[in-house]
């Protein structure tokens, strides 16, 4: 009986930090609207509000967004 409410708290703790720290991952991606009926692929950082949006060209890559 005691062994079975360990067990059944391991795997709830182990859930619970799963859901809380690995599914929700602290990027978001979004497609946004730059004009022009084109858009481009923003990540926002959930935590610290960081947005960077993608430039596909040769010297492209991620760029800081400025509001």
């Amino acid at each position: 009986m005691k062994n079975d409410f360990i067990r059944f708290g391991l795997i709830v703790a182990i859930i619970f930090i799963f859901a809380i720290f690995v599914y929700p991952t602290p990027i978001r991606y979004e497609t946004i609207n730059i004009g022009n009926g084109n858009t481009a692929l923003a990540k926002i950082n959930r935590i610290t509000g960081k947005t960077m949006v993608f430039i596909p060209t040769d010297g492209g890559g991620w760029e800081e967004f400025e509001k």
